[in-house]
């Protein structure tokens, strides 16, 4: 889903309000797909006193793998994006939530794909209180209690060992 605001950057005031779906099903974190169906996107690029604003709306749902029990889940996605969109910068770091688009058009796909992924946890976990996997057998400790869990510690891993 493309859209322009080429004629936006000179008509102050202005505003291209805009709704539609984007597919992000080839988007994968460790091989699996977190978007398997598309993700309705609503917002508007507004023009105010001269500076070209995209305001946006992601809503559908998500689909992950808790880091610790590796069981897939899913979640709704639900989250807000602004952007400045210029049409070129002279030398200067855009910095952080600034579009450069010298042609006027902006790729939703790439830039909702691009949003969702930064605001990814680094762990993503089912639920606060996930007790993982036993690493001596591989149960599921929120499932079940095998008695073998902290029998067979690796001495690398103990934190009591290598505190600094």
């Amino acid at each position: 889903m493309k859209i322009s605001v080429d004629r936006l950057f000179d008509a102050a005031g202005e505003k291209k309000e805009f709704s539609g779906e984007v597919d992000l099903s080839t988007v994968r974190r460790h091989g699996e797909t977190l978007w398997p169906k598309p993700l309705r996107v609503e917002g508007e690029a507004k023009n105010r006193a001269g500076i070209v604003t995209l305001r946006f709306r992601v809503t559908g749902e998500t689909l992950l793998t808790c880091d610790r029990c590796l069981k897939r889940f899913e979640t709704a996605a639900g989250q807000e994006f602004a952007h400045t969109v210029v049409r070129s910068l002279s030398g200067e770091d855009p910095g952080d939530g600034t579009l450069v688009v010298p042609d006027g058009l902006i790729d939703l796909q790439e830039v909702v794909s691009n949003d969702l992924q930064l605001e990814l946890a680094q762990v993503i976990l089912c639920r606060e209180d996930c007790r993982g996997l036993c690493p001596v057998c591989g149960a599921d400790r929120n499932e079940v209690s095998c008695g073998c869990a902290g029998s067979d510690v690796d001495s690398r891993f103990d934190q009591t060992t290598h505190r600094r």
